[in-house]
């Protein structure tokens, strides 16, 4: 296997199910079970799965904000949509840019979240 994004972990479709499942109550398993990062907040802090998943995903978004404005902007947009569950229009509104736009920045944060979770998992090891 090579170190291409799409053949490492987490996958873009599992770090998007895991924002979908952000804040939600105790689920059975989490997207996240592959990293070390999520295994680490397990086991040695006791966290349960819903919790450990979160601090993962609040991880990344952590240093996503700290790249500057347009990281800023990317955990905006992952936070309205994914915890406080506001539909596309409503961020547009918000971020004063086309309903679209709020799409396609959504998918660029998924994939910088991704790319930011990758990052801090191999760094674990």
């Amino acid at each position: 296997m090579n170190n291409s994004t799409i053949d490492r972990f987490p996958t873009k479709d599992s770090v998007h199910l895991a924002l979908k499942e952000w804040q939600q109550v105790e689920p059975s398993s989490s997207p996240f079970s592959e990293l070390l990062l999520f295994q680490l907040a397990c086991n040695e802090t006791g966290m349960t799965v819903s919790d450990a998943t979160d601090h993962v995903l609040k991880q990344g978004l952590d240093v996503m904000d700290a790249e500057g404005e347009k990281g800023h902007q990317y955990v905006t947009v992952l936070e309205m949509r994914f915890l406080a569950n506001h539909p596309a229009h409503q961020v547009a509104v918000a971020l004063a840019v086309a309903e679209g736009s709020v799409y396609r920045l959504q998918a660029a944060a998924v994939e910088r979240l991704t790319t930011v979770l990758q990052g801090l998992d191999a760094r674990a090891h």
